[in-house]
């Protein structure tokens, strides 16, 4: 195993990696080593997000179908899968299409087209599944990127992004498209996790413990678990972290990021929906739902109620930003 940051290095990370970008030079963490091993001593399935470890990517799509209702949890006030029936629909980001095909079968949309990036999404093996589902009419499937959408202006009633919003480049530029493909009173509904949640780190491929990246900058966690990668020469499987740079959104804790993620903070993503054009219908820190006895319920319930005075710090245990935001209607004459 290369203990430096050589060309050699990067090419065999490259070798195992779907990802668009250069993956982050590998270099030894003594620390990363000691929580990584104490991950490995626990289950798979505690330590590693299902659909992220390896397998073919129609294994990923059923996963993705069997995991559509937890999207709507956040939104259950405001919309319901229900409400797509009959709707021309956009899923923006839909992974690996297995959402999508859930909504054509389950709620009978009209029509319903799902992208995602050239070169990781395979449009062929969603629309294969869409078959299998026998909603193949309904679905059309294609690559994009969600800051220049190949689709027509006003073509969609909803647009879905499931989290996408942590992923872009540019927010702004894929709220203005979204914008402009829906329809006058057409609605998008957005869900991702802000950078500043204790869940956001984006290293669940190998361990699910939360608040890693405030335990060790994240340039720290790709280079150290790359180097596991490397080291173990073939025993372990997981993509590749993506090299860290500097974000547009800074903050004093979180300045750079892999290149997949943006760093974007609930205040970040309230400033540009504030300047989208959209009616703002929903927008807030959607927090974990109360689990166990009704003691626990009562006591998690005045957690939050606690921390609604401390901001910053509802944010960090929050699980998810919901927005649903509404183009307005065009104005009679």
């Amino acid at each position: 195993m290369p203990r430096t940051t050589s060309a050699d290095a990067i090419e065999q990370l490259r070798a195992c990696s779907n990802s668009p970008y250069s993956p982050e030079p590998p270099r030894r963490s003594r620390l990363v080593d000691i929580i990584f091993a104490a991950a490995q001593r626990g289950s798979h399935s505690a330590r590693v997000t299902p659909h992220l470890y390896g397998g073919p990517d129609i294994d990923k799509t059923r996963y993705e179908y069997e995991a559509t209702d937890e999207f709507w949890g956040p939104f259950a006030e405001t919309v319901q899968l229900n409400d797509l029936a009959g709707r021309d629909v956009l899923d923006a980001g839909c992974g690996w299409g297995g959402k999508t095909v859930k909504y054509a079968e389950q709620v009978g949309v009209r029509s319903i087209v799902g992208f995602d990036l050239p070169g990781i999404f395979d449009p062929q093996v969603a629309c294969a599944f869409a078959r299998e589902r026998g909603v193949e009419d309904a679905c059309t499937f294609l690559t994009a990127t969600a800051e220049r959408m190949p689709l027509d202006d006003e073509a969609f009633d909803v647009v879905v992004l499931d989290d996408v919003f942590e992923h872009v480049r540019r927010p702004a530029a894929v709220l203005a498209e979204c914008h402009r493909v829906l329809r006058a009173a057409g609605i998008v509904l957005i869900k991702f996790p802000s950078f500043r949640m204790l869940h956001a780190h984006h290293l669940d491929r190998v361990m699910i413990y939360p608040g890693l990246h405030y335990v060790l900058p994240l340039k720290i966690w790709a280079a150290g678990l790359n180097f596991r990668l490397l080291d173990a020469q073939g025993a372990l499987r997981f993509e590749p972290f993506a090299e860290v740079v500097s974000t547009p959104f800074r903050t004093p804790f979180h300045q750079r990021v892999t290149r997949d993620l943006n760093g974007q903070s609930f205040a970040d993503f309230k400033a540009i929906a504030t300047r989208s054009g959209f009616e703002i219908v929903q927008l807030q820190i959607v927090s974990v739902p109360p689990r166990g006895s009704a003691l626990v319920w009562r006591a998690e319930s005045l957690l939050r109620r606690t921390l609604s005075a401390f901001p910053p710090l509802r944010e960090m245990l929050g699980m998810t930003v919901a927005f649903v935001g509404r183009k307005p209607a065009r104005r009679s004459a």
